[in-house]
């Protein structure tokens, strides 16, 4: 993970205009590209910067450092989030033992089916609600 703005970010995937060659990490020039607009809580930016992406899929992860927020993002790749005594799981596969959130009868519903795919969604982990969701789907994507 590395500490943007305040958040702890990770990436799984490929984000092929961030892709500088060997030695470069595609995942941390994005995030770094975002630093402000991460620090500032823009969502708005953020997943305006994810739509734009011309080409590149994954799962985003960010966790606040000082506070229990998430954001979880999804580009082309359904990612389940299950929660189990207390420990949120994001993952691109169903786990054994975790309940979708959505099963759980809170305001996480908000998330739908417990997945999340081509969406931005930040969720306040104390308050267990959705404080921001946006749609990331961008018509030719992959084209």
């Amino acid at each position: 993970l590395w500490e943007i703005g305040g958040w702890y970010c990770s990436h799984n995937g490929v984000l092929g205009e961030y892709d500088r060659g060997y030695g470069y990490c595609d995942s941390l020039e994005f995030f770094r590209s975002l630093s402000e607009s991460i620090a500032s809580e823009d969502w708005g930016a953020v997943a305006e910067s994810l739509r734009s992406i011309e080409w590149g899929y994954g799962v985003f992860l960010m966790s606040k450092k000082s506070e229990p927020k998430a954001v979880v993002a999804s580009i082309g790749k359904e990612t389940c989030v299950s929660a189990k005594r207390g420990a949120l799981a994001v993952s691109s596969d169903k786990w054994a033992g975790f309940r979708p959130l959505t099963n759980q009868g809170s305001i996480w519903g908000a998330i739908g089916g417990g997945s999340i795919l081509d969406r931005l969604v930040v969720l306040n982990l104390r308050g267990q609600e959705v404080e921001y969701s946006a749609s990331l789907s961008k018509s030719a994507r992959f084209r």
